[in-house]
């Protein structure tokens, strides 16, 4: 999953911080478990200077009925603060061809990537405008088909965070924290002072972080010598 979020936030601009539970075992020693990012860190990472502006992320796999077929499919959530909306739209490209962007008093409603509406990669026939889908069990209805987008995210489905949280039975944790650091700041810099003031909040020194913080730069460097 972690190599997945990284492979669409390297292509969202050089001014981008993604911040990320690290994986078991990546901890502090006796820590078992993952560490995990919710609403306390982004608030956190948003109360930095340097920072312009923060959203979180749920980023998973969840079951999709369509008729008589079931596939599994990536969803993704969008926050519902406009700030912080308006990052996730802006940053990930999100463009509507049909339809209509989702609304924050949306309930039950989707938008789907191009793959899963311009041709039949997923099921046997296309999804369309007013197609209804059962996701993880829950009815939904797509109001919105997107422009192609790229970078292995048009096979994915959109959600508002809400809608999320339910279906996924996530209350406040979150994938992923991405950070946009203000105009003339320097990504790498601001990176090092969100590390530093998670591990003051988190009693953790240096090394024994169950976080993990990246500018977008690093991550587009990694992807390309892949």
């Amino acid at each position: 999953m972690q190599g997945a979020i990284n492979a669409q936030f390297a292509t969202v601009g050089t001014d981008k911080i993604i911040i990320q539970g690290a994986s078991a075992g990546f901890g502090p020693p006796g820590q078992n478990a993952a560490g995990r990012v919710g609403e306390e860190e982004l608030r956190i990472v948003k109360s930095v200077p340097g920072v312009q502006r923060a959203a979180g992320r749920l980023l998973r796999l969840v079951d999709v009925d369509y008729g008589k077929e079931t596939t599994s499919l990536f969803t993704a959530s969008l926050p519902e603060e406009n700030e912080e909306r308006n990052l996730i739209i802006e940053a990930n490209n999100l463009r509507i061809q049909q339809g209509r962007m989702l609304k924050p008093s949306d309930k039950r409603k989707i938008i789907v990537g191009n793959n899963l509406w311009s041709k039949a990669t997923q099921f046997s026939k296309t999804i369309t405008f007013g197609t209804k889908l059962k996701i993880n069990g829950f009815n939904f209805e797509v109001i919105g088909l997107l422009d192609k987008i790229g970078s292995g995210r048009d096979d994915a489905i959109i959600i508002n965070e809400e809608d999320a949280r339910e279906i996924l039975k996530i209350p406040e944790e979150y994938s992923a924290l991405f950070a946009q650091t203000s105009q003339g700041e320097e990504p790498s810099k601001i990176a090092d002072r969100i590390s530093r003031t998670l591990r003051r909040d988190r009693h953790q020194k240096e090394g024994f972080e169950d976080f993990t913080v990246q500018t977008s730069e690093s991550l587009i460097a990694s992807v390309n010598t892949i």
